[in-house]
């Protein structure tokens, strides 16, 4: 099958605009799926079998707390993180995750 050659070759992004984190794929940028920073809890390495967007093997899972995981394959993860912490002065990078700290 030609089938996941192809999906390989369509591109990814991951767009910050305002508080929304948006993951777009194909040369268009269509959005196949968006988040709200406010909801990130914490944002870290991960080898479990969730749901991904990007075919990487190394992959971080976004948790979104009640609203489940969301498996991400940034290409410049540290500058991902420093990115979504910008939003929110509750995000903090710590030892190469994101972790969302009450009361900061």
């Amino acid at each position: 099958s030609r089938a996941p050659v192809l999906i390989a070759w369509i591109p990814i992004r991951y767009v910050i605009e305002g508080r929304t984190v948006s993951v777009r794929h194909g040369f268009f940028g269509r959005e196949c799926a968006a988040f709200s920073v406010d909801d990130v809890r914490s944002v870290q390495q991960t080898e479990e079998s969730i749901p991904s967007w990007g075919l990487s093997r190394r992959r971080v899972a976004v948790d979104l707390g009640p609203k489940g995981k969301l498996g991400i394959s940034p290409k410049d993860e540290a500058g991902f993180l420093q990115a979504i912490a910008s939003v929110d002065p509750q995000l903090r990078v710590r030892n190469g995750a994101l972790i969302r700290e009450a009361g900061s």
